[in-house]
């Protein structure tokens, strides 16, 4: 009821007061740059009145949930990428801010507790964060495939990464996309990459080649999906139809 909601709010507000941030019902003390990523995770899959249409009741009985840090009750329902295998958490969580305004130390405690409340699904790119001064990209890759590795929990994420935008690793040639595929997969610790994205379109290499090399990567088993980010409707529809028409892999998101 009403009460409910103001006593919730109240406990958010004494937890930002004391520097903590109250995900899935606990407080969590987090530095100032993790507050941020922190609420705005806890901020949608807060309870019943914001995800009612997306949540399925499931009680979770006491130590039997499937994550070591599992705190909550409620797991959002499971959705399928359409053409693919990928079954995900409806909120993917980004990971850009890791390697930047958020340390390992705090990227590990917000993975931790975006796993527990039944998350599965995490974006990062090999460019994040080689903006700022002194890194080269692929810090946040870094931090994820620490992450996983050190939770052994590789088998229960889906991890989306992209090519296209590091530097010394710009645009869509087949010799960039190799390249950058083997350097994600070492950072992310893992030996296929579950949806690979070009993260930007590339006008000057044409569209045979790269889904060519892509394609490449999907049958030697190092990639499972691709996808694409930052193509006009055109380019993308352009890029369907060559890969229809070749047998190429096809972007599916």
């Amino acid at each position: 009821g009403a009460g409910g909601h103001v006593a919730d709010d109240d406990r958010r507000r004494r937890a930002r007061d004391a520097g903590h941030v109250v995900m899935f019902g606990e407080p969590i003390p987090m530095k100032a740059e993790a507050l941020g990523v922190a609420r705005e995770i806890e901020r949608v899959p807060q309870g019943r009145r914001r995800v009612a249409a997306l949540c399925d009741r499931r009680e979770v009985e006491d130590g039997q949930a499937e994550h070591p840090h599992s705190v909550s009750r409620w797991r959002m329902a499971m959705r399928r990428i359409d053409g693919t295998d990928l079954n995900v958490f409806p909120l993917c969580l980004g990971g850009n801010v890791f390697g930047w305004t958020v340390n390992a130390q705090d990227g590990f405690a917000v993975l931790d507790r975006f796993a527990a409340a039944g998350g599965n699904f995490i974006d990062t790119a090999d460019v994040y964060s080689a903006w700022v001064p002194g890194h080269t990209g692929g810090e946040s890759e870094t931090i994820i495939g620490n992450w996983m590795a050190s939770r052994r929990i590789r088998h229960q994420m889906v991890i989306a990464t992209k090519i296209g935008m590091a530097p010394g690793l710009k645009g869509l040639s087949p010799p960039t996309i190799r390249s950058a595929a083997e350097a994600s997969l070492t950072r992310l610790r893992v030996e296929r990459l579950d949806l690979y994205y070009a993260h930007v379109d590339d006008p000057d290499t044409p569209l045979e080649d790269s889904l060519r090399a892509f394609t490449s990567l999907v049958t030697e088993g190092k990639v499972r999906h691709i996808a694409a980010s930052n193509y006009t409707a055109s380019r993308l529809a352009e890029a369907l139809a060559v890969s229809d028409r070749e047998g190429f892999a096809r972007y599916v998101a």
